[in-house]
Order: C-alpha cells, then sequence, then structure tokens
C-alpha cells in the first residue's frame, strides 16, 4: 500500500516528506465532517481491517472507546516527523501504536514520553505532542481517535462510518465542554522542552531538521 502525501502542511519540518491519510471523518475548515477520501482505499477494506484490529488488540479500557477517524502516518526518517502541535478538535483520549523497523520515537506529550511500539498508548491530543529521534525506519504509526464535531457529520456519511466498523456517540449527545488545548504549556515553552528531550535522546541526528511554523492541527 503506497500512502499518500501527507496533508497536514502546517506541522512539515523543513525537507521533510511525510506521508499518511486520514479514514474515517474529518472536519473541513467551514466546521462540517465528511468521510475523508481516503476512506475508500483497497475499497474500503483497509478502514475496517484496523477498526477490527483496534477493538481485538486495544487494551480492555479502550475497546468500547468511541472512534470515528484514524490516522495512518509514514515517516522513512525523523525529518518526516510532524513538529509539536495540539490537535484541537479531538473528543477524549487519542490511542496511538507504532510499527516498524526503527529504535526510539517514542511519542513525547508534554513531557513525557511513550514508547508506542508495537503497543498502544493513551494520550490527550489536545495536549502539545510530537515524535522523538528515532533511528532506522520507516515508522509507521496508527491514532485511533474521535472528533468532536461529530455531530456535524451527514446521516448517510454516519451511517457509511459504522458499516466500516468507526464507534461514533449518539448524534444527539451534547460533547463534554471543551477543556483546555494544553495542561498549560504554551507553544514557547512546548517547543523548548521537545526541543531539549530529543537533543538528549540517543537517536539524535547531528544536523536537526528545522520545525514548522504553525503548531495547531
Amino acid at each position: 500500500l503506497e500512502l499518500p502525501p501527507s496533508q497536514r502542511q502546517k506541522l512539515i519540518r523543513s525537507g521533510g516528506k511525510p506521508r499518511g491519510c486520514t479514514l474515517g471523518v474529518t472536519s473541513r475548515r467551514d466546521g462540517t465532517c465528511v468521510l475523508a477520501n481516503a476512506t475508500d482505499l483497497l475499497d474500503s477494506l483497509l478502514p475496517q481491517a484496523l477498526n477490527a484490529y483496534f477493538r481485538a488488540r486495544a487494551p480492555r479500557e479502550a475497546r468500547d472507546a468511541f472512534v470515528s477517524s484514524i490516522q495512518v502516518n509514514r515517516y522513512d526518517s525523523w525529518r518526516d516527523a510532524a513538529t509539536p502541535h495540539v490537535d484541537r478538535n479531538n473528543l477524549g483520549p487519542s490511542w496511538i501504536i507504532a510499527f516498524g523497523d526503527f529504535e526510539g520515537g517514542e511519542l513525547w506529550v508534554e513531557g513525557d514520553a511513550l514508547d508506542a511500539a508495537d503497543a498502544f498508548r493513551s494520550f490527550d491530543g489536545r495536549d502539545f505532542h510530537a515524535t522523538l529521534p528515532f533511528s532506522g525506519g520507516p515508522r509507521y504509526s496508527l491514532v485511533f481517535y474521535c472528533v468532536a464535531s461529530h455531530a456535524r457529520l451527514g446521516k448517510s456519511d454516519r451511517d457509511a462510518a459504522e458499516l466500516l466498523g468507526f464507534r461514533l456517540p449518539p448524534p444527539g449527545e451534547a460533547p463534554p465542554p471543551r477543556r483546555e488545548a494544553t495542561r498549560g504549556m504554551g507553544l514557547d515553552a512546548a517547543t523548548r522542552a521537545f526541543d531539549a528531550a530529543a537533543r538528549a535522546h540517543d537517536d539524535y541526528p547531528h544536523a536537526p531538521p528545522a520545525a514548522a511554523a504553525h503548531p495547531f492541527g
């Protein structure tokens, strides 16, 4: 399966060429929700297979979680990894798992380093997060999450998503109050903390890639 170039241009480092796509529900700039175009990959067999994998292999407490979307990423080197950012339209916890022949590459979440290699780890996408340096590769990752604006999804798209194995909150259910976007760490502090953690990492490259300028997803 050849993943398309990443559409998250604002988070790409100088020289980075990440590949990836969103399966399931995605939010538009006008606030509406639709099924992402990539959901049709492999005749929609890919999202069905990944949803089944999540329900079978994720920790017990995650198996009933709401999942509207799956982000699929491929990083051939750390230069491809997204810069520190928050995903402000997420609802509740996200679950990540990473695969590949690589060393390092933990998920940094405002000071915590989560080793997601071949294991599901939970984090809040509304906290600043980024991938720590890694060697080898490529590094693949899957992130299972729910968008806060799910109620704006049309009925036909909702029905199609549920047939693919996505589990959405009831359409009439009001989302919980939006929490602060981060644990209190602003962009400058998050960038400094991440840079310090990256430089101290065993797999930090001698010539670090430049950071992107737009951290909010």
